[in-house]
């Protein structure tokens, strides 16, 4: 008899739950303050990105490591990895190239090439992409303050990354 009562009361709040959330509509996305890549990456992925970068026919390998930034990008695939040669002959303005990669067996595999600003964040609402759901996007930014026009929108799939530039 007692587990009926508890049971009447979780009901009763679940009613009022639901009630109060349809007066206050609906829900808006939350997008955390874009952060600068300035990190220098791990020791353990200099060698796979080294060769990446002697494969592409960089010159001087070394010195574009030492000005190269990245981390993990999350997301569903949690093996993804970001990428940037902060380096000035692989920079235009504040637009370096940036990679979206895997490191398997050694080896950094590029999934997306683009250049992009050094400002990230991700959005916390997932989208729909050929009636599936997909990872929230992630925003490359050229100031901390973006706008429509300086942000390269980056959409994960099961089949790689989706590169968007800025839409006027």
């Amino acid at each position: 008899m007692r587990a009926l009562e508890e049971l009447k009361g979780v009901l009763a709040c679940l009613v009022l739950a639901v009630q109060v959330g349809g007066v206050t509509g609906s829900a808006y996305a939350i997008v955390a303050t874009p952060q600068p890549i300035e990190q220098p990456i791990p020791a353990e992925w200099r060698a796979p990105v080294a060769r990446f970068l002697h494969e592409l026919g960089a010159p001087d390998v070394e010195t574009i490591l030492d000005s190269t930034k990245g981390g993990p990008i999350g997301g569903a695939f949690s093996e993804a990895l970001l990428v940037r040669f902060d380096d000035r002959d692989l920079c235009s303005q504040d637009f370096c190239l940036t990679v979206i990669g895997t490191i398997r067996n050694g080896v950094f595999i590029a999934h997306a090439m683009f250049m992009a600003g050094k400002w990230f964040t991700r959005g916390d609402v997932m989208g729909q992409l050929l009636g599936r759901r997909i990872p929230a996007p992630v925003w490359l930014c050229s100031s901390d303050r973006p706008g429509d026009r300086d942000c390269l929108t980056l959409r994960e799939t099961a089949k790689g990354w989706i590169v968007v530039p800025p839409l006027r």
